[in-house]
């Protein structure tokens, strides 16, 4: 075996043994730029090899093991990432489906055809309120321009909030804080 050259900076440490290049703790901390303690870990984990000699490690295994540590630890935070949104997909549907049950919660076709009745009853009143109002003709004009702007009102509410509902936000007006 070929000592190492003292000329050359830093390769002190690194011993050739058998075609192997053997490094020291503290070098190959530094070279993967790790505590000593990493690589003791990675060492127990099985993922870097045992020394070969006296606190030497080879070289390569060294390298690879760290590689290996490496992928393993994206391919978990991946994993675990994934899992994560699954489990919160899963409660939102757990609650949804709750919500459901308890009739908190109804299909947005549903609520829009629930309040088109309401304002369809709305309407009906309303155009016959002039006549019932009044037989003055144009009293019943100027009733009627009333109710039209009132009619024209209610449906801009109403796309609004069938808007709002199919895009999976609330049809509620946002509570002010004013409960007088």
């Amino acid at each position: 075996m070929a000592p190492a050259d003292p000329e050359t900076p830093g390769l002190g440490d690194i011993i050739a043994l058998r075609n192997e290049h053997l490094i020291s703790i503290a070098n190959a901390a530094g070279l993967l730029m790790i505590s000593d303690e990493r690589i003791y870990q990675l060492v127990r984990d099985g993922l870097i090899p045992k020394p070969l000699r006296k606190g030497l490690y080879p070289l390569t295994g060294v390298v690879q093991g760290y590689i290996k540590f490496l992928k393993d630890e994206q391919r978990t935070s991946t994993r675990v990432a994934a899992d994560s949104g699954i489990k919160r997909a899963r409660e939102l549907e757990i609650m949804q489906r709750v919500r459901e049950r308890s009739n908190q919660l109804i299909e947005g076709s549903v609520a829009a055809e629930a309040l088109d009745d309401v304002v369809s009853v709305v309407v009906t009143e309303l155009d016959g309120l002039p006549a019932r109002f009044t037989r003055d003709v144009k009293v019943r004009k100027q009733l009627q321009v009333k109710i039209d702007e009132v009619r024209a009102r209610i449906h801009a509410v109403l796309d609004e909030k069938v808007l709002a509902l199919r895009a999976g936000e609330s049809a509620l007006p946002a509570e002010s804080g004013d409960d007088a």
